[in-house]
């Protein structure tokens, strides 16, 4: 069984934005200490709706801007596009990346 994300498309400026997170993180606050910086995981921004791994794939080749949020996402993303690892940041022990196509 595939895994499920909670995504959700922004258009701004012309560009569109794919925000992604795992499931369980919607909703959650991230701790980081040692940025001494708390995240909340917004439904507004993420909790569009749930999707699968391969429409995150998918939606990935179709937008501008991917934030993604949480180990399973990220993890997903890797297994297609290892080159965006070095990309990663970690929020507490939460992994981030962010993506941006520049054409």
């Amino acid at each position: 069984m595939e895994r499920r994300f909670y995504a959700k498309l922004h258009t701004t400026g012309g560009y569109t934005i794919l925000a992604v997170c795992d499931k369980d993180l919607l909703g959650k606050k991230i701790i980081d200490t040692k940025r001494k910086l708390v995240v909340y995981v917004d439904p507004r921004f993420y909790g569009g709706e749930e999707i699968t791994e391969s429409q995150l794939l998918r939606l990935i080749e179709e937008v501008d801007v991917v934030n993604a949020l949480g180990r399973d996402t990220v993890n997903v993303i890797l297994s297609r596009y290892p080159q965006y690892r070095e990309a990663i940041i970690l929020i507490g022990d939460v992994p981030h990346i962010q993506i941006l196509r520049l054409e």
